[in-house]
């Protein structure tokens, strides 16, 4: 990373993005990849990518903060037509596992992840909120719902601390408001749908447990299986703001770059929506074997780019 971080193709970008702030950048970057053993595995390159899209976004990778993460996958490689590439030995022979079934090669790569709060910070500096909340619904609150406007009355007597769904609301200055509520069983099978990171086997009645046991014990990590709350938030504020709030460029690449990766075959680049920040593949830089060689993306060093405006995603998309 140090290395990477000294080439100078790659400081005048970190320049150009951060400015006066270069220093901040570099120096939270680095504490970000010693403290992840993961994201240690991944290109350093592709982490520094990920950390400019968090520049672009005005978000910073403090996780106290809880804006923006930048988490490991362990995704599939494919080759350049999408087929899924596999583990090959020192003869070229494709290892296989003891049924015969080929393994499958994957790699460790870097993902900018956007934390509920970073989108709470976006929608607030448009300046055309009034109100933004999600939250925990608990056993009681909940007394009556509106099919028609797509009210809900939240003012019943909380019983237990124990959650039957999340709610996001957003209040316009122009006096639009809109609610979004799932359940606890909608979201944990929309985790299981679209979610990102969740272990093999898992299925929507034990992520339910685990969002269960969590109330009692906290968190035990990120993503769906370890901070169920967290995530559930995320997705409620999101699809609010996706579908019913006001869509900025800064929004819309947001939407864009926090997509849902998944462990078990998401796409092998980075998404980078023709805003590739930095040089990832200059001509210094050690050349992987052939099987590997299809994950290199493109020689574009271009410095980073405002996000342009375009339309939002037509669907709801995963909440990560």
């Amino acid at each position: 990373m140090r290395e990477v971080l000294s080439e100078q193709s790659v400081m005048d970008s970190v320049k150009k993005a951060c400015g006066k702030h270069q220093d901040t950048f570099v120096a939270t970057l680095m504490e970000v990849y010693v403290q992840d053993g993961k994201l240690r595995q991944c290109d350093p390159r592709y982490v520094v990518a990920e950390g400019l899209k968090s520049v672009t976004l005005g978000l910073p990778l403090n996780k106290q903060l809880g804006f923006a993460y930048i988490l490991p996958f362990n995704e599939t490689v494919k080759d350049a037509n999408g087929n899924k590439m596999y583990e090959r030995d020192a003869t070229g022979q494709v290892v296989r596992y003891s049924n015969g079934v080929p393994k499958v090669l994957k790699r460790m790569t870097p993902r900018l992840v956007i934390g509920y709060r970073g989108y709470i910070q976006m929608a607030l500096r448009t300046g055309q909120y009034l109100h933004i909340n999600t939250d925990v619904v608990c056993e009681g609150q909940l007394r009556k719902t509106n099919f028609l406007t797509g009210e809900y009355d939240f003012d019943g007597t909380k019983e237990s601390d124990h959650p039957v769904g999340y709610f996001a609301y957003i209040e316009l200055k122009s006096g639009f408001t809109k609610t979004l509520y799932m359940t606890l069983d909608e979201m944990c099978a929309y985790a299981i749908l679209y979610g990102n990171g969740i272990p093999n086997g898992e299925t929507a009645a034990s992520l339910k447990k685990k969002a269960l046991e969590q109330v009692v014990t906290g968190p035990k990590g990120l993503g769906w299986a370890g901070d169920f709350k967290s995530m559930a938030l995320k997705t409620a504020i999101r699809r609010v703001l996706m579908n019913y709030g006001i869509i900025t460029p800064e929004m819309t690449y947001a939407f864009a770059s926090d997509q849902d990766y998944n462990y078990n075959g998401s796409e092998d680049q980075p998404s980078d929506g023709g805003k590739t920040v930095i040089n990832l593949d200059p001509s210094s830089y050690h050349v992987e074997p052939a099987e590997a060689q299809a994950v290199q993306p493109a020689n574009t060093p271009q410095p980073p780019q405002p996000p342009q405006p375009t339309q939002p995603p037509a669907d709801d998309g995963p909440g990560y």
